[in-house]
């Protein structure tokens, strides 16, 4: 057990310095609070007429605490009016950076044969109580505008100077992104939870198994060992549990030895008698002759066996002193 309490300590210490790390970094992103950076601008068609609409598509690396109230732009080139109600914004999902995407979509109409790049428009972020920016600048790439001959009388109003080969934007036809599957962030939150409960109980599991004493322990194992089982695997476990209670009683690294190298070391404990170990040299025989030379113990072997580790367990159980006793 001792070696899974180590991998769950590892895990746990992994954890928290994952957990610290990007705690620090979303402080951090946080603490500086800048404004949203603009990743990439471009038209939906490069070109259009004087007169006729254009789409921006925007993309910007937020901050994961700042977010937009709307698309609509507070202020803008005199010569590209918005269409207010086609705006449309997607918000992305966090990234392990502190930010988040974000993509806009603004419909824009050419009332200027003056091309665009170069300016800029703005758009409103969601105030917070501390003192940020409010807004973040995008700059309008090159778009080809083709005048035509006659203007209209009305270029302020942009449904009326919208051209007849133009796109029409109305609000039957609204611009909007693909809606995308909502991040399900209870299966990282019931996997935490799990992961939480899963370590507290092997805690439990481990604080109970450590102070339990290691005759103890041998002697549950071997009272729930069923030996009407296939006697190779029943003298195996046999084999397996007088190990681990040596290698515990007397701390001692014998789990991974052979029968015989085991019996060459208990061999070697002072604390063990001749009669204590008197029936162990033919354990080990039977042991060995059945993992290395596949011979089939006898029916009589298991429960032989039995009674040899359970004596060995027995015998090697400290007694209690009458002061402990009293107490």
């Amino acid at each position: 057990m001792k070696p899974l309490w180590s991998i769950i300590k590892i895990v746990l210490l992994a954890a928290l310095l994952i957990g610290a790390f990007f705690g620090y970094r979303f402080f951090k992103v946080w603490q500086e609070n800048e404004r949203p950076t603009v990743t990439s601008t471009e038209w939906e068609n490069a070109e259009t007429t004087l007169g006729g609409s254009a789409t921006l598509l925007v993309t910007l690396d937020v901050p994961w605490h700042r977010e937009f109230s709307t698309a609509n732009p507070t202020s803008h080139p005199d010569g590209f009016l918005p269409v207010r109600h086609e705006t449309a914004l997607q918000k992305g999902q966090l990234n392990l950076n502190g930010t988040r995407e974000w993509k806009l979509r603004i419909p824009l109409v050419a009332t200027a044969a003056a091309l665009p790049e170069g300016q800029t428009l703005s758009i409103p972020l969601k105030s917070t109580e501390r003192l940020s920016p409010g807004s973040v600048n995008i700059p309008l790439p090159a778009l080809s505008i083709t005048a035509l001959a006659e203007i209209p009388r009305d270029p302020l109003n942009p449904k009326d100077f919208l051209q007849p080969d133009a796109p029409v934007i109305s609000s039957g036809q609204k611009s909007a992104f693909e809606e995308k599957e909502p991040f399900p962030w209870w299966i990282i939150i019931l996997a935490v939870i799990l992961i939480i409960a899963v370590t507290i109980f092997a805690m439990k599991k481990a604080a109970h198994i450590s102070a339990t004493p290691p005759w103890e322990r041998a002697m549950g194992k071997l009272d729930n060992l069923d030996i009407s089982q296939n006697p190779t695997s029943v003298v195996a476990s046999l084999t397996d549990i007088l190990k681990d209670y040596t290698s515990e009683r007397y701390n001692l690294s014998a789990n991974t030895k052979t029968s015989s190298e085991f019996l060459a070391i208990v061999k070697t404990i002072p604390d063990l008698t001749k009669e204590e170990i008197t029936e162990l040299p033919w354990l080990a025989r039977v042991a060995d002759a059945a993992k290395f030379a596949g011979r089939t113990p006898t029916e009589d072997a298991p429960p032989r066996a039995l009674s040899v580790v359970r004596e060995f367990v027995e015998n090697t159980t400290p007694q209690e002193t009458d002061s402990e006793t009293d107490a």
